[in-house]
């Protein structure tokens, strides 16, 4: 099915979900939409920056 975006909501973060266009708007109008991930920020660890005591 052509049309729909995978997108990740702050009320499911851990799901990705598919939209339609006219889906996608609203949520992301509302301010419901998470940051769309790079292929290489979802390779790194969380907490890859912290340095360790």
């Amino acid at each position: 099915m052509s049309g729909l975006r995978k997108v990740r909501t702050k009320m499911r973060p851990s799901e990705t979900l598919e939209v339609t266009e006219a889906e996608y708007t609203d949520l992301k109008r509302q301010g419901l939409l998470l940051p769309e991930k790079k292929h290489d920020a979802e390779q790194k660890p969380a907490n890859s920056n912290k340095k360790e005591n």
